[in-house]
């Protein structure tokens, strides 16, 4: 099966994709200063259920967002992670990271003279960002992975071992394969998911050819022998 998608996306992902690693993290920076306002904005509005809430002294709860969030993003590394190689660990990084800020939000404005923010609206700001922070990021990552998966060949490693996954990623960084998933022995892996990709048996094998348009099988298991890896070998054909 090839998938394709439309070529503004296409070239917007190719623009992406070569930007260097310092104007990836300016540009979510710029999104971070933009967005984490706008989401604090947009929880007092559902919280009042009018968007008329603006009271003269209260402004300092927008830069108050961003000084209680973004250093705090920059230490739990949410900047000089590599997006197109986010895993499944950067969800609870992106949790700890967002919930330390809105905590640290609740307490300055518990002890502040007036009052700028209502309780509710925290809540549903810790919410609100949990959804942007962690949904901006992995709509890139999705972004930059369909860019590299677009015109190349698909591809499942079998063995989910340290040495798949150093496997997977530089695939990954190939423009001429993309890892879809994993292949492994180890049935308490199955359904589980490695860097970003998914553990399957090797009876799931004719379902990923037909529904992911697997094209080629790449065996990491160097601490099997090689009567073994011949037998799976024999088994793949």
């Amino acid at each position: 099966m090839t998938e394709s998608m439309p070529k503004w996306i296409e070239r917007l992902a190719n623009r992406l994709a070569h930007l260097p690693r310092t104007k990836k993290r300016a540009l979510m920076l710029m999104a971070d200063t933009i967005g984490i306002p706008l989401v604090l904005w947009l929880s007092i509005t559902l919280r009042l259920g009018t968007i008329h809430h603006h009271v003269s002294g209260t402004e300092w709860i927008y830069v108050a967002a961003l000084l209680t969030s973004m250093p705090v993003f920059v230490r739990m590394g949410l900047y000089r992670a590599v997006i197109r190689y986010l895993g499944p660990r950067a969800v609870f990084t992106v949790a700890t990271g967002v919930t330390t800020s809105v905590l640290l939000l609740s307490l300055l404005t518990s002890v502040w003279p007036q009052r700028a923010v209502p309780l509710g609206a925290l809540m549903i700001y810790w919410a609100f960002a949990l959804i942007y922070v962690g949904g901006t990021r992995f709509i890139v990552r999705g972004l930059l992975n369909f860019r590299w998966s677009n015109g190349t060949q698909r591809v499942v490693i079998y063995g989910a071992g340290s040495a798949g996954v150093q496997l997977a990623t530089g695939l990954g960084r190939s423009a001429r394969y993309h890892p879809v998933a994993f292949i492994d022995d180890n049935a308490t892996l199955h359904g589980s998911t490695i860097n970003g990709l998914e553990v399957f048996s090797l009876q799931s094998l004719p379902n990923l050819m037909r529904d992911e348009g697997v094209a080629a099988v790449f065996l990491a298991l160097p601490s099997q022998s090689r009567r073994r890896r011949q037998e799976i070998l024999k088994a793949l054909e």
